[in-house]
């Protein structure tokens, strides 16, 4: 359930600054993810590997679903992002999320739901694995 502010359309520059900041701490949350990653693998040179990922905008077009297929031999932790694109200038949403799959395993990593915004296209995407 939606909740809706006292004077919608009062913030509307508070709101896409919000969002875009939003974007911008999911950026700098990435590389942090990526250290924690390493780190907890507990083996040293451990590289990210690049595997196959689908990012797909779901049918209402309010959502998207990240998947990613985990190609090494072995069990891994991985970690997917998308960006998408939306009507309104500079509202671009990114998901990005970790968890471990199984080796030779296509997972739901995670969905995103748009919060309002149509989905677009996809701008940019990748999807990683460590073993």
């Amino acid at each position: 359930m939606r909740s809706i502010a006292a004077t919608p359309r009062a913030s509307s520059r508070r709101s896409v600054r919000n969002r875009t900041m939003a974007v911008r701490v999911t950026r700098a949350a990435q590389g942090a993810l990526w250290a924690l990653i390493i780190a907890l693998a507990g083996v040293s040179g451990a590289r990210a590997e690049s595997v196959p990922f689908i990012c797909e905008i779901m049918a209402d077009g309010e959502s998207a679903s990240v998947m990613l297929t985990n190609s090494l031999g072995q069990d891994a932790s991985c970690l997917a992002s998308c960006q998408f694109s939306t009507a309104k200038y500079d509202v671009r949403p990114q998901i990005t999320c970790a968890k471990t799959v199984p080796a030779g395993k296509e997972v739901q990593m995670c969905i995103l739901p748009s919060h309002g915004e149509k989905l677009l296209t996809l701008m940019n995407g990748s999807g990683d694995c460590v073993r």
